[in-house]
């Protein structure tokens, strides 16, 4: 392993030569990188579908999708806005540029751990505990987990998904989502990437959001993305059992109901100026005076 340069915000450059012919130690030192920082970059690469694959296998021994995303000129890519790679939560994603235009191609890379690490303990309670179920058929996962792979905490949610959240209506989860998006893809924790021909990505698939950009492009990109399961189930990091209840998080009732208040509450902490309070207090308006000194003058009489 040649030079190693860290990005901006989050991730890292590595130089290989080849990923198909490294050595041990060369690809037991990526495997550390991507624990470390969740977004590793390998530039330069000329490698076939199944030596990426054999080189995603370096990342976990769980199950493994090979995909081919053909972007045409001029047409917008298949998935638009922030998402999480991979689908089914993989433990990392592997990503080759197989072909991109000569300007290159733009991508962002947003980190959910380490939005986590900027949320003060307020709004960490009010996320500690909850489930959340992506689309119809899959089965509910705590929304904050604990990675196993680097050990630290990451947000279990796909932006791009439909998903509930237990104990959630759908107007609070929404609220909530749009809070946590906005937070996650802040400038600090967001690294774009000029990506060229050649590149290789791996990415923390339950740690790093991805998103790329919808500028019309004048050739053809193709990309290749392994996807590498998981060999051991999704982790909370606390126990629903003790966790608090929404009332407990909110810490105060406002009208349109606790939720709503949990929901202010974890919004006006991740971005105060944004957040309105429209609260009509019914119970302090003052009583209206009798009407007594009323003057009708002479009405006809009622038969």
């Amino acid at each position: 392993m040649n030079d190693i340069e860290p990005f901006d915000h989050f991730g890292i450059d590595v130089s290989i030569d080849d990923i198909s012919s490294a050595s041990a130690d060369d690809l037991n030192r990526v495997t550390d990188l991507w624990r470390a920082h969740g977004l590793v970059r390998i530039r330069s690469q000329v490698v076939t579908d199944d030596e990426l694959a054999a080189f995603g296998r370096r990342f976990s021994q769980g199950t493994l999708s090979t995909t081919v995303d053909v972007r045409r000129s001029g047409r917008p890519p298949d998935r638009i806005g922030w998402h999480a790679p991979g689908g089914s939560w993989p433990v990392a994603t592997v990503i080759l540029v197989r072909r991109a235009p000569l300007t290159g191609l733009t991508m962002e890379f947003a980190s959910t751990s380490r939005a986590l690490e900027r949320l003060d303990s307020a709004s960490r309670a009010l996320l500690d505990g909850l489930s959340i179920r992506h689309g119809i058929a899959s089965s509910p996962t705590p929304m904050v987990t604990r990675d196993a792979i680097s050990g630290g905490s990451t947000l279990l949610l796909d932006p791009s998904a439909s998903f509930t959240i237990s104990g959630v209506n759908g107007v609070d989860v929404d609220v909530l989502c749009s809070t946590l998006v906005d937070h996650t893809t802040g400038a600090d924790h967001v690294q774009t990437l000029r990506l060229e021909a050649g590149d290789v990505i791996v990415v923390s698939s339950r740690a790093v959001w991805v998103n790329e950009s919808t500028s019309a492009l004048p050739e053809e990109r193709v990309l290749v993305r392994v996807a590498v399961g998981a060999d051991q189930p999704v982790e909370a990091t606390a126990d629903p059992a003790r966790s608090l209840s929404l009332a407990e998080r909110a810490g105060a009732t406002i009208a349109g109901g606790i939720l709503a208040a949990a929901m202010t509450g974890i919004a006006e902490v991740l971005d105060p100026e944004r957040v309105r309070h429209d609260i009509e207090i019914v119970s302090e308006a003052p009583e209206p005076e009798p009407l007594t000194d009323l003057d009708f003058g002479d009405l006809p009489p009622l038969d």
